[in-house]
């Protein structure tokens, strides 16, 4: 939860840099701010996949769906 807390803070540092007011300077510390804060959460999202992905389960996309296995819905005014 701190890494949540810390990434609100680096995007409203980035937010207020990026002020239309601010020089060119300010402006592109806060887009460095964000690209890093990009990069950092693609990794972040990578590692993810390389450390889980081999540990899910294959779905079997081959099962064949009874399409009238349940009776029509009937809907009724509410009074």
């Amino acid at each position: 939860m701190i890494d949540v807390v810390t990434d609100i803070e680096k995007l409203e540092s980035a937010l207020s840099l990026l002020d239309p007011d601010n020089a060119g300077d300010e402006k592109r510390a806060g887009i460095n701010i964000i690209e890093k804060l990009l990069e950092h959460k693609k990794a972040e999202l990578q590692l993810f996949e390389d450390t889980m992905a081999p540990l899910m389960p294959k779905i079997n996309h081959d099962v064949a769906i009874d399409d009238n296995k349940f009776e029509p819905v009937k809907f009724r005014k509410a009074i």
